[in-house]
């Protein structure tokens, strides 16, 4: 199950182990957050709606469209966690 902790301003350090079956069930960033009984701002959980917008500091995840984020916003590092999937082990995102 993925470890997550909560910091300063809303950040959130998580470490996920890449074992397939150690994911399993969550199939986005925002369902292993919740499963790690971590509660982050979230609304539809199909890209619309931005609540769960969050910017990653450290690591790498990758997000599926259809999705609601522009140009600028993913220059930036923005993401949106019911659309993304954790890429490495370690990964730090503020939800600001």
């Amino acid at each position: 199950m993925p470890n997550f902790s909560m910091g300063k301003r809303e950040r959130l350090l998580g470490f996920i182990e890449r074992a397939e079956d150690k994911l399993a069930p969550v199939n986005n960033l925002l369902d292993a957050l919740l499963h790690a009984g971590i509660e982050p701002r979230y609304s539809c959980k199909a890209g619309v709606c931005a609540t769960c917008r969050c910017r990653v500091l450290e690591g790498e995840v990758v997000m599926h469209g259809p999705h609601v984020l522009d140009a600028a916003e993913l220059a930036a590092g923005y993401v949106l966690s019911c659309r993304s999937r954790v890429l490495t082990s370690k990964l730090m995102l503020t939800f600001d």
